[in-house]
């Protein structure tokens, strides 16, 4: 049997084995995050990059309900600028990130480069048709020439 050493409090300083409930949480049905109210674990959601607080929602269904509840903010324009190339796998990632949200959406927020080509139109007017089908209360679209 593997043991540990852990000193958090005075009950567990000294030896303990990996069998032991109180230390493994054995009989327990969550973990100590998901005891946390609903608004903190939002709030701490809404600190995650896009795509870290969309692997939440495969947690459960309680973190689903969370990142839906959460604003969504895609700011994109750093990647843009830094090298104009990223344009197109940016705008595949926003759209990705749009499609696997349950929605609705309280707010969205993007500021974003599209040209006058076909494709970004084409992306422009996808954006917002799948924002309307997952009724967007709030939506700032700002195109940086």
């Amino acid at each position: 049997m593997r043991r540990f050493f852990s000193c958090f409090s005075s009950r567990y300083c000294g030896g303990a084995t990996t069998s032991d409930p109180d230390i493994t949480g054995a009989g327990e049905e969550d973990d100590i995050i998901s005891r946390l109210p609903d608004d903190v674990l939002s709030s701490i959601v809404s600190l995650l990059p896009i795509k870290e607080a969309a692997r939440t929602a495969a947690l459960s269904s309680r973190w689903r309900r969370l990142w839906a509840s959460n604003p969504l903010v895609l700011d994109d324009i750093d990647l843009i600028l830094s090298n104009p190339r990223h344009v197109s796998a940016v705008t595949n990632t926003v759209t990705s990130a749009f499609i696997a949200h349950p929605g609705p959406f309280r707010s969205v927020s993007l500021r974003t480069y599209f040209s006058d080509a076909d494709k970004d139109k084409y992306a422009l007017r996808h954006w917002i048709r799948l924002l309307a089908a997952k009724r967007v209360q709030d939506l700032a679209l700002s195109n940086i020439p």
